[in-house]
């Protein structure tokens, strides 16, 4: 009785290890996108701002 007790906890300690390292790499992976997002919002706005400047002249 106490082996399968010991097998059970063991089995919800690595669950609950594995659902910690996918909560992570999705909120790794989440603030990838983020940033890429924002990197790209960035270089339009930077365009936009050299054609406002060229148009202007």
């Amino acid at each position: 009785g106490i082996i399968i007790i010991i097998i059970i906890i063991i089995i919800i300690i690595i669950i609950i290890i594995i659902i910690i390292i996918i909560i992570i790499i999705i909120i790794i992976i989440i603030i990838i996108i983020i940033i890429i997002i924002i990197i790209i919002i960035i270089i339009i706005i930077i365009r936009k701002r050299r054609k406002l400047k060229i148009y202007k002249f």
